[in-house]
């Protein structure tokens, strides 16, 4: 089921060393992240949008420059933090905590005005 598949990658981006380093682009391209190169938030939620689409779930990368944060967030069933995109409410998933379930997001971060939401192809 999707919901099952979403939270296995998450899971395993989960754990991918954490690095962010303060530069004038800081997203680690996508083969350093999975080669565990180092990887912030933007690239693991990258990630995880793309893998998504590629199995057939409808994805949605959030970024806020408020809170200096990205989170991904996908068109499945279960319950927990959403935002809304077009018509859309995606479940979250928070890349840069351990073993943190889908829809579980820090209170500090949610409130959804924050939030951009960015439509991949």
């Amino acid at each position: 089921p999707e919901h099952e598949y979403i939270q296995m990658l998450l899971n395993w981006v989960q754990n991918f060393e954490y690095e962010r380093t303060p530069s004038s682009t800081d997203f680690t391209d996508l083969i350093s992240a999975i080669t565990s190169k180092g990887s912030d938030c933007d690239s693991r939620s990258m990630l995880l949008c793309i893998l998504a689409k590629q199995a057939g779930i409808n994805s949605a990368f959030f970024l806020s420059t408020e809170y200096s944060h990205a989170i991904a967030g996908f068109d499945i069933e279960g319950s927990g933090a959403r935002l809304k995109g077009n018509s859309t409410d995606f479940l979250l998933g928070e890349t840069t905590a351990k073993n943190l379930n889908l829809g579980l997001i820090n209170q500090d971060m949610a409130d959804s005005s924050k939030w951009t939401y960015i439509e991949l192809p």
